[in-house]
C-alpha cells in the first residue's frame, strides 16, 4: 500500500517548507482501519467458504439432496448451488476491497443473509420440505444467521472512529 504523508522539512535558511513525499508505509489511519476490518473480512470469507461447501454439495449431489430434502423439482438444487457459488465469488471479491467499499456493500450482504434466514423459516414453517430437509434447512439457516451477525459486528467495528 502506498500513501502520501506530509512532512515538514527544514532547509537552510530555516524556511519550514512543507512538502508531500510518497511513502511505502501505510498511514496510521489506514493501518487502524485495516485492523478494524479484520473481523468483517474474516466473516465475509467464512460466509464465502460455507457458500462454496453448500454450493458444491448441491452441484455434486443435487439429485440426492433434493430426494432427501423433499425438493421438487430437482433442478432447483443445482440452480441454487450455482447461485451460491456466484455469491461466494462476490464475497471473496468484497473481502479484498478497501474499507469504503466494505461500508457500501456489506449492508446488502447482511440483508441477503437475513432474507435467506427468513425465507428458510417460511419454507420450514409451511412444511414444504421433508423432516430431514427441515432439519438441514434449519441448520443451514443457523449458520447463515451467525455469519450475518458476525458481519454486522464487523461492520460496526469498522465504523468506530
Amino acid at each position: 500500500m502506498t500513501s502520501e504523508v506530509m512532512v515538514t522539512t527544514t532547509s537552510p535558511p530555516d524556511d519550514g517548507t512543507m512538502t508531500t513525499i510518497p511513502s511505502d508505509q501505510p498511514t496510521i489511519e489506514a493501518a487502524d482501519a485495516a485492523g478494524r476490518s479484520t473481523v468483517l473480512r474474516r466473516a465475509l470469507r467464512a460466509n464465502a467458504g460455507f457458500s462454496v461447501v453448500t454450493g458444491l454439495l448441491g452441484l455434486l449431489a443435487g439429485s440426492r439432496v433434493a430426494e432427501v430434502a423433499g425438493i421438487d423439482p430437482v433442478w432447483l438444487v443445482p440452480l441454487g448451488a450455482v447461485g451460491l457459488l456466484g455469491f461466494a465469488g462476490g464475497l471473496l471479491w468484497l473481502a479484498a476491497q478497501d474499507t469504503e467499499t466494505l461500508r457500501r456493500h456489506v449492508p446488502g450482504v447482511i440483508a441477503a443473509d437475513g432474507g435467506w434466514v427468513l425465507a428458510t423459516a417460511a419454507v420450514v414453517g409451511l412444511g414444504w420440505l421433508s423432516s430431514e430437509g427441515r432439519l438441514w434447512a434449519a441448520a443451514i439457516a443457523v449458520v447463515v444467521g451467525a455469519v450475518a451477525i458476525a458481519q454486522w459486528l464487523g461492520l460496526r467495528r469498522l465504523d468506530r472512529r
